[in-house]
């Protein structure tokens, strides 16, 4: 079972992947408890790839708030907060990037493969504003231009260090990227 969620507000996002759903609710805990503070309002966000949609939770009470996008196909996996106030969605099954509005709204397919993604998951701006993907079926991760959605390169290769299946990705508060 593959989880990702991203809070409301841009900053903080962060995927999550487990296998058993004890462990899931435990991960989820923690990393909701990582982003609380008194005053934030960061609703949750989570895809999930086995109903085909993106659910709206409430960041206080944990009740479900909406069926935020629901059906087309998408085989959500990494949702993200984009630095324009889109959504991004990372489609497993259209091998896309699909950014909606901030009510859920279709704008368009921001990135369409030719061939380098293949089975995207986790999907994050990084500092220099451009959008990194994991690419599970490719083993790699690559980047796009933060403005056209256009490939500019894959940025981690094939296997490179050991990387194998990629699902998250975060950069680190010193612009560093974690796989």
């Amino acid at each position: 079972m593959d989880i990702g969620w991203t809070s409301h507000r841009r900053e903080q996002c962060i995927v999550i992947t487990a296998r058993s759903p004890f462990v899931l609710v435990g991960l989820l805990a923690a990393a909701l408890t990582a982003f609380a503070t008194p005053t934030a309002r960061a609703d949750v966000f989570v895809s999930s790839n086995t109903a085909n949609s993106v659910l709206q939770f409430d960041e206080n009470t944990g009740n479900l708030l909406s069926d935020f996008i629901n059906g087309g196909g998408l085989g959500p996996r990494g949702v993200l907060w984009g630095p324009d106030g889109n959504f991004y969605v990372a489609s497993d099954s259209q091998n896309a990037v699909v950014r909606f509005d901030s009510s859920g709204n279709l704008i368009d397919y921001f990135v369409l493969s030719t061939g380098e993604l293949k089975n995207p998951r986790g999907i994050i701006f990084g500092p220099d504003g451009n959008l990194y993907v994991c690419s599970r079926g490719t083993n790699t991760v690559e980047r796009y231009d933060g403005t056209t959605g256009a490939h500019i390169d894959t940025f981690v290769e094939q296997n490179s260090n050991g990387l194998g299946g990629p699902r998250g990705i975060l950069f680190g508060p010193h612009g560093n990227l974690f796989v």
